[in-house]
This record gives C-alpha cells, structure tokens and sequence, in this order.
C-alpha cells in the first residue's frame, strides 16, 4: 500500500520526497551531426528514394572512404525515413514558401443549353455540368455535378 511505504520512508530519513520518473530510451545510434549530413545529401540530390538514398550513402563510406559516412552506410531505409521526419531534419531542410495568389477564368457557355443544366468551362480543359432537378419524394431541389473531359 502507498501509505505505508510513505510512512516507511518517512521513519527512514526523517523526510518524503517524490522520486523522479526516468523514462528508459533507447540509445540513440544516430547524432545531430549525422542528420544534417543526411540532409545535405537531400539537399544534393534533391530528396531521392529511400532505397537510392541509402545506397548513395553506402558508396561514400565504401568506395571513397569518408568516414563521416560510416554510421549512415548501415542504415536501413525505414529508418532513413524516420530520420527525415526529426525535428532536427525538418528544421535544416524544409522551407516554407506561402502560396502565392492566381487568378483563375472561368468562363460559362451561351444559353443555347436548356435552363436546367448549366456548364462551365474550367482552364484544365474539364467541362464541370451543373444539373438542378426536383426530387420526386419531397419536391426540393436537386443538383447534380458531372465532370467531361
């Protein structure tokens, strides 16, 4: 019971302290140093596949013998992603960039089409039909899209 290993310890030292909780990790194989030679890599090769990646790194390590690569020849590819989603890896690589606004024309067709359906033309060549009918169980109105190419 909680209480009477607080009083235990109380009789003991004369005091109760609350014991820190150590959470037990991992060793962490890979350092800071090793993630940002990961993303100078990406940086240099414009983000390959994982498998390519990899390969690239077990080449610089083996055929030109850098040693700054050692660690990184061995890593698997499901790893490799995992280092590319580190907070670290993140912060030297990625850059954000705000979208930049664009005008879209959109255009609607003559009337020649009956008033129940409309078209309208968007740029990528796709014809959007706007079709307004009723339903036949509650009378209210119904629209229907179908994109043409």
């Amino acid at each position: 019971m909680q209480a009477t290993r607080l009083i235990g310890r109380y009789t003991a030292s004369g005091q109760v302290r609350p014991t820190v909780y150590r959470r037990r990790c991992f060793p962490q194989r890979y350092t800071g140093a090793d993630i940002e030679l990961l993303a100078s890599v990406d940086e240099a090769h414009e983000t390959l596949s994982g498998p390519a990646t990899r390969r690239i790194l077990e080449r610089e390590h083996q055929l030109y013998g850098k040693q700054e690569y050692a660690r990184l020849a061995a890593i698997s590819v499901a790893h490799l992603y995992n280092l590319r989603r580190s907070q670290r890896y993140r912060q030297r690589r990625l850059n954000y960039v705000k979208t930049r606004p664009t005008t879209v024309s959109i255009k609607r067709t003559s009337a020649s089409q009956s008033s129940a359906s409309q078209s309208i033309v968007l740029p990528s060549k796709l014809r959007l039909m706007v079709m307004r009918g009723t339903d036949d169980r509650s009378n209210m109105a119904r629209y229907g899209f179908r994109f043409e190419g």
